[in-house]
């Protein structure tokens, strides 16, 4: 109660207003208080009652964890609104995506939104990406098939060691070292050819050297 309304109430007992008069403002007073009470309970009660942070609408496959978006255990590199499996470096294979320009690339990233796709094989010397089923040689560039960048690359032959040419194509020379059987006494310099078939001494090929 106020001052101004308990001074008018005092002032109307001390000027004779009728009891039934001074109940209703009693009355009044009372239930004007209880009414504010309410409602400032009200306002607290609301105030008190914080709203749920609503969950963030994450793009592809990211999942919303504490306020933010993640990416699946599968595929845990962000990469923008994308998720990737792996890193740039990493060697490419089935499933292996890595970040390029805020995208995943399923295959090797080389340049400013440039992928070159499993299986393709990207060449660096040439900064190029090769075309499907060739390879990439370090000091050559893209090989088509049925080219070789080293000797490793040509097919294996009985009692014969490859050499991968100047023209990136197969040779292959007698060797009398592939194993016991292969050698021929014209393929001895120096030396004598075994009964295991196999050069004595050094072992030095007559006919690779002439190859050389």
């Amino acid at each position: 109660m106020d001052d101004r309304r308990f001074d008018a109430m005092v002032r109307s007992l001390a000027t004779g207003t009728s009891r039934r008069a001074v109940l209703r403002t009693l009355a009044g007073l009372v239930g004007g208080g209880v009414a504010a009470s309410s409602l400032a309970d009200a306002g607290a009660a609301r105030r008190s009652t914080p709203s749920p942070t609503p969950a963030p609408n994450c793009p592809g496959v990211q999942l919303p964890s504490n306020g933010q978006c993640i990416c699946p255990a599968d595929a845990p590199n962000k990469c923008g609104p994308d998720c990737c499996t792996g890193t740039p470096g990493e060697l490419p294979g089935p499933g292996h995506s890595e970040c390029c320009d805020n995208a995943c690339c399923f295959g090797s990233c080389y340049g400013e939104e440039l992928c070159c796709p499993y299986p393709r094989a990207f060449c660096p010397i040439t900064g190029e990406c090769c075309p499907e089923g060739w390879t990439c040689c370090p000091d050559a560039g893209c090989l088509p098939p049925g080219q070789c960048c080293t000797a490793v690359d040509c097919a294996y032959q009985t009692c014969q060691a490859a050499i991968c040419t100047d023209a990136r194509q197969c040779s292959y020379v007698p060797d009398c070292s592939a194993e016991p059987g292969c050698c021929q006494a014209e393929a001895c310099f120096r030396s004598d050819c075994t009964a295991e078939g196999t050069c004595a001494g050094t072992g030095i090929r007559l006919h690779l050297q002439q190859q050389r």
